[in-house]
């Protein structure tokens, strides 16, 4: 259809279609979101823009309707780059599986070579032609088995073409798609999905799938440009990682983000080695400065209990440094920053970076 009407009537169409997965009926939510999803494989990652603003429109973040928006993304999301994704995945993996299969039988023709040559000379070089050949193909050590080996890694299972991926496809619809993540994962949506009976009612909400959804969205924006807005996710809440919950998602999200750099076609040897090579600097530049900072305020804090009653022991707790003052059983806490708090946990981005 003509540009200008198609900007005009899908959003109005696509519309329609998220409003009917505000219903109660898990049916008729299916129904649309199937729909949904063809149509969003139809259009394109074009249009993932388009899909992300109007399922933040259409519907709210509380209720039952926040677990959908998390849902239908990842549903999305799949449709229209999974198969990209998971076919660049296999290649990679079957070409390096070939590869290791060729080294170790290039390796073991050459030791049984060097055996054989061991072999002949100790007796003397006696013997046909025909008894040479039958000999190395029947009784040399790797060797015959080896060649059939190498012969079959070059003639058989090759690793199959990849599907190109173009490049920077969900770059525009990263900045919208992140807070949806986001809300999933560590706002109220997160802490109803842990809920069990809450979970069992909706089918939306019995499993997070912020998690794959990040991944999709890492393997499919471009390197350079995208990828610091796409940590910025994890890193705006490093600060708060000293809690056990927040710690353990934040490293899942670097753990589904690194698969999905591996699959990313933009993300070449040299601009992947420049960024690790940056990250980690800044990052253990931060964590250091960090550090001496906390010791600066443990310091101060065994000096002032020292001083009152006569000893101290301190310890450092998470976020927090605790002065714990010598038979007397109470304590003195020095708050850290949410900079200084963050900074002690940049060994997550390093992890990550690794």
């Amino acid at each position: 259809m003509p540009s200008e009407v198609e900007r005009v009537e899908l959003p109005r169409a696509l519309g329609g279609l998220c409003g009917l997965l505000a219903d109660r009926q898990q049916r008729v939510r299916d129904d649309a979101r199937a729909v949904l999803v063809s149509v969003s494989k139809e259009l394109g990652p074009a249009y993932m823009p388009y899909v992300c603003n109007v399922l933040r429109a259409t519907l709210p973040d509380r209720g039952f309707t926040a677990h959908v928006v998390g849902y239908t993304l990842h549903a999305v999301l799949e449709a229209v780059v999974g198969h990209l994704v998971a076919g660049r995945r296999k290649a990679r993996a079957l070409a390096a599986a070939n590869a290791q299969a060729a080294a170790a039988a290039a390796a073991g023709g050459q030791q049984g070579g060097e055996d054989e040559d061991l072999l002949l000379a100790g007796a003397g070089g006696e013997g046909s032609d025909d008894e040479e050949d039958e000999w190395r193909a029947a009784d040399t050590p790797g060797g015959g088995a080896a060649a059939k080996a190498a012969a079959g890694a070059g003639k058989g299972a090759a690793a199959p073409a990849e599907e190109p991926i173009p490049e920077g496809l969900l770059d525009d619809a990263l900045p919208l798609a992140l807070p949806l993540i986001a809300n999933e994962i560590f706002g109220e949506v997160a802490e109803a999905k842990e809920v069990a009976q809450f979970a069992n009612n909706y089918k939306e909400a019995k499993k997070v799938r912020g998690y794959e959804s990040y991944m999709l969205l890492a393997a499919s924006v471009s390197f350079g440009s995208c990828m610091e807005s796409l940590l910025e996710l994890v890193r705006c809440r490093l600060h708060l990682a000293s809690s056990p919950s927040v710690r353990n998602k934040l490293s899942q999200l670097l753990q589904h983000a690194a698969r999905g750099v591996h699959a990313n076609p933009t993300a070449r040897a040299v601009p992947l080695a420049v960024w690790v090579h940056g990250s980690l600097g800044g990052g253990l530049g931060r964590e250091e400065a960090a550090r001496e900072r906390a010791r600066a305020a443990v310091g101060g804090a065994n000096s002032d209990s020292a001083d009152k009653r006569g000893g101290a022991k301190v310890a450092a707790i998470g976020t927090v440094i605790q002065a714990t003052v010598a038979g007397v059983g109470k304590a003195k806490r020095t708050q850290l920053s949410p900079e200084d708090a963050a900074g002690l946990h940049e060994w997550l981005g390093g992890g990550f970076a690794l």
